[in-house]
């Protein structure tokens, strides 16, 4: 069997019986697993500074050695730890478990999508509810963003293409033709302003993500077209009926993951066997530099993946406890609403 076979129901299934097993052993109960994190830039201390200590870790090599028998992993980006890690929330009163998926796996790294987003099918099989993730970025209107900055994500171009649902469907996933008009809830991100205030934080602007496949930075070229992209969108978008994610200057950026994690979200909330991620789901943008170096002083120099790790690390606490409590408040409007049926 080759790479482009692999990664499908089958092989989900059998990494998260694995999963549920170990969880079960550490005594955990593994129906309780109900939020999703993918621990981009941004995002690396989280489990460290709000998860219990006794937290189980499990390799992805692991999984796929010993598990599914592949042997091949792609190089680890420096920053992506590749492990799952399952526990509660420091402070919960609630309960509930958290798996955070620390690193990705980028199709950039020479793997196939579907093995980029194969996580996020364990997670759906596992019967997660919510999916919150992270991702550096870089700024494309730097008229509204100046780094290291956050911004929520609220609607894609991916400039790439390699759609995760290519190939064979697998109902057990979701239905053939899924439809993508709500990949960014507007409930969750309401939800993560009422997160905000209840801390007392700054507001987030929410703004477009612009995909490319990278892993090379943008060229000043790059960054004008994929900027008159962004304003392309904000003007046809702002003439919409009811639309009002595009009021005020544009807010964008480019980045190198996130849209296929989401492609695979929506269809998991459409499946009929194993319906998934649908309390909630949400993109933070770590934006870390000015893509291209473009900004509006003029050139503001290179970037390098150091820099970006180090302008990341300066919004990891702002930004876990925004996660952590847009996290409570999914599990408390969730149970409202059930008491409310």
């Amino acid at each position: 069997m080759n790479n482009k076979e692999r990664f499908g129901y089958e092989d989900a299934a059998q990494a998260s019986d694995f999963i549920a097993e170990l969880v079960d052993e550490a005594g955990y109960d593994p129906s309780q697993i109900r939020d999703g994190l993918i621990l981009g830039s941004g995002l690396g201390n989280f489990p460290e500074t709000h998860m219990e200590s006794d937290a189980l870790r499990i390799g992805f090599d692991d999984i796929y050695r010993f598990v599914l028998g592949i042997n091949e992993p792609p190089d680890s980006i420096p920053g992506h730890a590749r492990k799952l890690i399952i526990g509660a929330l420091k402070d919960d009163p609630n309960g509930g478990l958290v798996i955070a998926q620390s690193g990705r796996e980028h199709p950039y790294e020479g793997i196939p999508t579907k093995r980029s987003v194969f996580w996020i099918r364990v997670m759906q099989l596992l019967g997660v509810k919510t999916l919150i993730g992270s991702t550096a970025t870089g700024i494309l209107t730097p008229k509204t963003l100046r780094p290291p900055a956050l911004m929520v994500v609220h609607s894609d171009k991916d400039l790439v293409n390699d759609n995760p649902l290519i190939g064979k469907n697998e109902e057990e996933f979701g239905p053939r033709f899924p439809h993508k008009s709500d990949l960014y809830p507007q409930k969750t991100r309401n939800i993560i302003k009422s997160a905000i205030r209840s801390i007392g934080d700054e507001d987030i602007p929410e703004g477009a993500y612009v995909r490319i496949m990278g892993p090379s930075y943008e060229s000043p070229e790059d960054t004008y077209g994929l900027e008159a992209i962004v304003r392309d969108i904000w003007d046809r978008g702002e003439m919409q009926k009811g639309e009002s994610r595009f009021n005020g200057e544009p807010v964008g950026v480019v980045g190198m993951s996130t849209v296929y994690e989401q492609i695979t979200a929506q269809h998991a909330t459409q499946s009929q066997k194993h319906p998934a991620f649908r309390d909630g789901r949400a993109v933070f943008a770590v934006a870390t530099d000015y893509a291209g170096s473009v900004c509006e002083e003029g050139f503001s120099g290179n970037v390098s993946h150091e820099e970006v790790k180090e302008m990341a690390a300066k919004v990891e606490d702002r930004l876990g406890k925004i996660i952590k409590e847009t996290m409570l408040q999914i599990r408390l409007w969730v149970s409202e609403t059930q008491k409310g049926k």
